[in-house]
């Protein structure tokens, strides 16, 4: 059966190479890195991916900084979080490693900062349930650098970090991919899934949703079967039952396929959600492309 995300993907490329957040939009970091990754995967069965998804990895080889890391786009100077996502989809091409390791090596000293001298002299005063719920000494990644992490960036620095401990050799990642993945779990919510940073502000029960909890469980893929795993992945088909968002679906069906689930019904609301595309996110589009794809393991993010 065609991948029609992957079409669209085809038809959405800007000349530089490059997708933008949307199809008329410029060129952007993270739209690119998921669009090439996406093309890539599927590159051994639709027609014109290979070269599209090449295009865009020399989009994304001529805009990494010296620093290793990647901006944005045009008008967003500066490293930037979409590092996690470029380094991702290097791991995937031939002749990339170098590019790729170079941005591993700049997301490992980009992790999230602790609790500062004010939050922890408020903690003095406040007790646990007054604020959020959570272990602030427990280190993952931030949106920006400098601050506090947050759910989905550090999914997206596992995603990339255990694709480079995988591929060949890396920087030893073992104690910072530990501590990350520790701070998951102590943010998982009691309903199994993942909000996007704590479980419960001010006394409150957070809810989860089904992208953050599908990223974390793909950061944690290779814990399936622990406890707190097997939770999260037994919620998740409940958790996107009344979500018709492109990349909700998408990465719905990519985490129940890595870790074991069933991603069928998913992928037949992806289809057609699909059947009425009218230009939308690329972001969503790329990962329903990769939900898409046959088999398990699609970002090859499992060892055997």
């Amino acid at each position: 059966m065609p991948n029609e995300a992957v079409q669209y993907l085809l038809t959405s490329q800007r000349d530089d190479g490059g997708w933008g957040p949307y199809p008329t939009l410029p060129s952007r970091t993270e739209s690119t890195a998921l669009a090439a990754l996406a093309l890539r995967l599927a590159a051994d069965v639709e027609v014109g991916a290979r070269a599209s998804a090449t295009s865009g990895a020399r989009w994304l080889t001529e805009t990494q900084l010296d620093s290793g890391a990647w901006a944005l786009g045009d008008g967003v100077p500066g490293p930037n979080w979409s590092t996690t996502l470029a380094t991702l989809a290097l791991t995937h091409f031939e002749g990339e490693d170098g590019a790729a390791a170079a941005g591993g090596a700049w997301v490992l000293g980009a992790r999230g900062q602790g609790p500062n001298l004010w939050s922890r002299a408020l903690g003095l005063f406040l007790r646990p349930s007054d604020t959020v719920e959570l272990d602030p000494d427990l280190k993952g990644w931030p949106w920006v650098q400098g601050t506090a992490s947050w759910v989905e960036p550090t999914s997206y620095a596992l995603l990339s970090l255990k694709r480079l401990r995988l591929v060949g050799p890396a920087a030893d990642t073992r104690a910072h991919i530990d501590e990350a993945e520790r701070m998951l779990l102590d943010r998982q919510c009691d309903d199994g899934g993942w909000n996007y940073g704590n479980s419960r502000v001010f006394g409150d029960v957070l809810t989860s949703y089904p992208d953050t909890t599908s990223l974390a469980l793909l950061a944690l893929a290779d814990r399936r079967g622990e406890p707190a795993v097997t939770a999260a992945l037994e919620a998740l088909p409940g958790l996107a039952a009344d979500n018709d968002s492109t990349l909700a679906m998408g990465l719905v069906a990519v985490a129940l396929a890595t870790l074991g689930g069933d991603p069928e019904p998913i992928r037949a609301r992806l289809r057609n959600q699909l059947s009425t595309w009218d230009g939308g996110d690329i972001r969503g589009l790329a990962w329903a492309a990769i939900g898409l794809l046959d088999g398990s393991d699609p970002l090859g993010l499992l060892d055997g």
